[in-house]
């Protein structure tokens, strides 16, 4: 019971104070709402009828006078946007008007106005067209001076491309002798002809040395100038007539085998006679191609020995005369003259030492001499040819390797006189020989061109084409 009483004490105390702190509640409510009240009454006194307006109606005219007072703020917001948009256009006529003044004065800008909005329209259409055409024209006029800019700079390249060829064209007129580029053509033509020739002579060569059947060339064209030309119809007959005799004795060889094949079938067994009779028709085949064959290379010899005859009796004297001037001169005195002999009835060239008036065949020559022979020979063909036709160039390619250096300056020599006849262009690789044409040839007697250099546009487009030194001359100064 003790412990239900104080349990009930507890609660009662517990109540008392929650009844005094409601109490203090209702007290502070009570208050705020005296406050709101006095509130309440100084907000709605403007409005008039205080007593009668609750808060409800009140919040209706509120509601009323905030919208009130929206409407009033657009309407001044409109208002000033109407102020600016009457502003802007104003400015827009006065500028568009000034812009109409300074670049198309034409049109009229009288009727322009804020009021008159067709005109400002029709205005404004008007310079958008023109403002589209010049723009278009201002990119066509861009377009055309980028292009004059191009045209420009090709014509600058063509130019300098106009002055390089120029320059190779008188170079080249230089080098060619001649007075104006307009006879390069020609020029050009006459060295293309050359070179066919050279091309025909080279082949004209090769085929000699096919004929000369392994002898030396020199010694088949001494041969080749007895030929007597007018003769060889005599000796065609005379061949053929000798060729006649050549097949009735053929025939009296084939009458005999065929006597002596009957007398080996009457004297042998019939095999024994077989095999002999296929014996002797194999000899009769053979003799009868081998007595043909001579028989045709008898008479090439004999025609081609006449006509080696006729043309040395025509020719020889001063080829050969000349040549062995030449030879002499190559061989620094060491040979007198050239001359014909004749060996087993063939005529050789040979050459007699001046000291002892001895004979030396070309078998007998060192590699260096036959060198210098064939030079000489080549040397006075040239002139010989040049008396009677137009000068043409004489090119010769590294023909002194074999000279020692006194037939060497000997052979520079005469080269140099040749080229104050004609063109004479030599070829080397070896600095040695433009040494020694220094130390034995006038200043003005050649010219260098090393065609490695890089001096010229010509000498640089040749350079890939022929990789050595050249020396040269045309008709009118000597070595180049």
């Amino acid at each position: 019971q003790r412990d239900h009483r104080r349990g009930v004490e507890i609660e009662r105390d517990q109540s008392i104070r929650e009844a005094r702190e409601s109490a203090e509640e209702i007290a502070h409510a009570d208050a705020e709402l005296n406050a709101w009240r006095a509130s309440w009454t100084a907000a709605i006194a403007p409005l008039g009828h205080v007593d009668e307006l609750s808060p409800r109606q009140a919040q209706a005219v509120l509601s009323a006078v905030a919208e009130m007072e929206s409407f009033v703020e657009k309407r001044h917001d409109r208002a000033t946007r109407i102020a600016g948009i009457d502003r802007d256009a104003t400015e827009y006529v006065a500028r568009l008007t000034e812009a109409i003044d300074r670049a198309a004065a034409d049109i009229d800008v009288g009727g322009l106005s804020t009021d008159n909005v067709q005109a400002v329209e029709n205005a404004v259409a008007e310079v958008v067209r023109r403002l589209s055409t010049a723009r278009r024209e201002a990119a066509e006029r861009q377009t055309l001076l980028a292009a004059r800019v191009r045209k420009a700079a090709d014509w600058e390249g063509a130019r300098e491309r106009t002055n390089v060829a120029a320059a190779e064209l008188e170079a080249l007129g230089r080098e060619a002798c001649v007075a104006t580029v307009d006879e390069l053509p020609a020029t050009e033509e006459r060295w293309r002809k050359h070179i066919e020739m050279r091309r025909r002579a080279d082949e004209l060569e090769a085929r000699l040395h096919d004929h000369a059947g392994g002898a030396a060339l020199v010694e088949f064209l001494v041969e080749l100038a007895a030929v007597d030309a007018d003769g060889l119809d005599a000796e065609r007959s005379r061949a053929d007539l000798r060729l006649s005799e050549l097949i009735e004795h053929r025939d009296r060889l084939r009458e005999r085998v065929w006597s002596l094949d009957r007398d080996a079938e009457q004297s042998l067994g019939r095999a024994d006679a077989a095999e002999i009779h296929q014996g002797l028709e194999n000899l009769r085949s053979q003799l009868e191609d081998d007595v043909a064959r001579y028989a045709r290379l008898r008479v090439a010899s004999a025609v081609l020995r006449r006509a080696i005859e006729r043309y040395r009796d025509k020719n020889e004297a001063p080829l050969l005369r000349r040549a062995g001037e030449v030879f002499s001169r190559l061989t620094c005195g060491a040979f007198a003259e050239l001359r014909t002999d004749y060996d087993d009835q063939r005529p050789v060239l040979v050459a007699v030492r001046a000291e002892t008036g001895k004979t030396v065949g070309v078998a007998g020559m060192s590699d260096g001499t036959c060198d210098q022979l064939y030079l000489a020979l080549r040397l006075a063909s040239v002139e010989q040819y040049i008396d009677a036709h137009p000068p043409i160039p004489f090119i010769v390619d590294d023909v002194l390797q074999r000279f020692d250096d006194r037939r060497a300056a000997a052979a520079l020599a005469a080269l140099a006189e040749l080229a104050r006849r004609t063109q004479v262009i030599f070829f080397t690789h070896h600095q040695h020989v433009l040494e020694l044409a220094a130390q034995h040839l006038a200043e003005g007697d050649y010219v260098v061109h090393r065609l490695g250099d890089e001096e010229t546009p010509v000498a640089k487009s040749r350079r890939r084409r022929t990789p050595k030194t050249a020396k040269a001359a045309d008709a009118t100064a000597p070595l180049f």
